[in-house]
């Protein structure tokens, strides 16, 4: 593939490669294209090469159809890195199809990695590709998976036709080999049946539902079962409430996925429900007033939304609601912690930590008013002028440690470059690559970040310059009054975004509450000097 002039290299010339591998599933077993025989061949082809050095491996089970493969983007998110850090890249593949089968994705990503300077090596088409070659290649491979989506699609529609599961196994069923029988009616090679482990599992969720009790709640009491419970998932509240979630899967009616609107309409399957029809029926209702519910409820604008943190567990805090028990007709804000969104995989299980609205942000404007009312105040103004001048003044530049940092950076990239071949060789083991790999990784992006500061930092005193102490003096002023208005939140969230990265909200005494905020840089160095000033 054709690349722009290159920038001089960071490290030299040193080329780091990029594995990805690739298999759709049913490629497991196919020779030649299994993960070990893609590993294998990725790896040799690399330790053939002088002044190469494994920088990463990348892998997905998925379809090339899909741009959003985990492996594969953030292999591209690493070359994208590696690029602004001028290096050599080159992606490595067995295939061409290994690297997508989307003739769109791959354009734009051969556009990408072109003007990134990097290199798309097949190794069954011979190492580096032209623009040209891999152009073809790419449509060949799009067209081949257009034929096998055809083939699979047409493979489910008549088994779904036919009255039976088709994909992926449902909570509360387990799957068994399909009988002869079953299989000249129209099975695949495997059939769904009830679990006797988790099926009542599912049935409780649904009698739970129509019962009365909320979608978080049921998350919440999934989360907290055994493993062997929940089928070894987290269960956050979208995967019971959410569009495909548990609660709205017409397998458990046993219905088809898809079909006419009207669920309990479409043929009855070929496997034993696990909730009735008036379940169902109750159940859907209840969830169609709750979503109702929710989007009226997600169109307010609340001052802290986004900035708040849990004292508890760090997560995000969200605006909730409820009716108040002593005053009928009112409503009661606070920031809730969201760890119950995010089911067994939240840090504090079931944390429930809260703040009421008012005082939070009543806490935080204090804070952030307090701050800009000093700095808009011109007693002191001389100390204020000198604290603000010594931040910004720009710092020395160490040669000699520039000088130590390059030296370093070229023997740990030496080594690096030597590893491919020693693992390729047999006196590497996987383990033992990777931990030299991560070990030498580490250390020269934490040389190359202290080389880059320290060769920016006079350019920087020349290019950047820092708002002047009468500026910041203006703005603190005008800031301080927005923050003091009645309502206009919009406004005073976008001051907020300018000082403040993020806050936690916490209970000091009865029904006092104190901020303590994280800032942006802009404001990191505005309370430096307003605490110096202090001081």
């Amino acid at each position: 593939m054709s690349r722009p002039t290159r920038e001089p290299s960071a490290d030299g010339g040193l080329v780091h490669a990029l594995l990805y591998r690739r298999v759709s599933g049913a490629e497991h077993q196919k020779a030649g294209l299994s993960m070990g025989a893609q590993e294998v061949a990725t790896r040799r082809y690399v330790a053939g090469k002088d002044g190469w050095a494994i920088s990463g491996e990348y892998s997905d089970v998925m379809s090339g159809r899909k741009p959003q493969r985990p492996g594969y983007q953030a292999m591209l998110e690493h070359a994208r890195q590696l690029h602004r850090e001028h290096r050599r890249v080159a992606i490595v593949v067995i295939r061409l199809d290994r690297f997508g089968r989307n003739k769109v994705e791959w354009f734009r990503a051969a556009e990408e990695l072109a003007q990134q300077g990097a290199e798309v090596h097949s190794i069954s088409n011979g190492g580096v590709l032209d623009e040209t070659h891999a152009s073809i290649l790419a449509v060949f491979a799009a067209k081949e998976a257009a034929d096998i989506g055809d083939r699979v699609a047409e493979t489910r529609s008549h088994v779904v036709t036919s009255g039976w599961h088709y994909g992926r196994c449902s909570f509360g069923y387990r799957l068994r080999e399909a009988t002869t029988g079953e299989r000249a009616a129209g099975s695949v090679r495997t059939v769904i049946e009830p679990d006797p482990l988790t099926r009542g599992v599912v049935a409780e969720c649904y009698e739970r539902f129509a019962a009365g009790e909320s979608g978080q709640a049921i998350a919440a009491w999934l989360a907290s079962l055994p493993t062997e419970l929940r089928g070894g998932r987290s269960w956050p509240v979208n995967c019971v409430t959410g569009p495909r979630g548990l609660l709205r899967s017409p397998t458990y009616a046993a219905r088809p996925a898809a079909g006419v609107d009207d669920v309990l309409e479409r043929p009855v399957a070929n496997w034993e429900a696990l909730v009735s029809d008036d379940v169902w029926v109750s159940v859907q209702a209840r969830l169609e007033q709750s979503g109702a519910a929710f989007q009226r409820a997600a169109s307010r604008t609340y001052l802290l939304s986004g900035y708040v943190r849990c004292p508890v567990c760090g997560l995000r805090m969200v605006a909730t609601s409820c009716q108040r028990g002593d005053r009928p007709g009112e409503r009661r804000y606070q920031y809730r912690c969201s760890g119950w969104a995010r089911g067994a995989n939240a840090p504090v299980v079931k944390c429930m930590a809260s703040s009421p609205m008012a005082q939070a942000d009543t806490a935080v404007l204090d804070v952030v008013s307090g701050l800009l009312d000093t700095l808009a105040t011109p007693t002191g103004w001389p100390a204020f002028l000198a604290q603000w001048t010594a931040l910004n003044a720009p710092a020395t530049l160490d040669s000699a440690r520039i000088s130590e940092l390059e030296r370093e950076v070229a023997k740990l990239n030496k080594q690096l470059a030597n590893a491919a071949g020693l693992l390729s060789d047999g006196v590497l083991d996987a383990d033992g690559y990777n931990a030299l790999r991560d070990q030498s990784t580490t250390r020269i992006k934490a040389a190359q970040s202290e080389l880059e500061r320290l060769n920016q930092t006079a350019q920087s005193a020349r290019t950047t310059r820092q708002p002047n102490a009468q500026a910041i003096f203006e703005l603190a002023g005008g800031w301080a009054r927005v923050l003091r208005e009645v309502g206009n939140v919009t406004a005073k969230r976008a001051v907020l975004d300018r000082l403040v990265k993020s806050v936690v909200i916490g209970k000091v005494g009865w029904r006092q509450y104190a901020a303590t905020i994280e800032w942006q840089p802009l404001g990191t160095r505005l309370a430096a000097v307003v605490g110096q000033l202090a001081a």
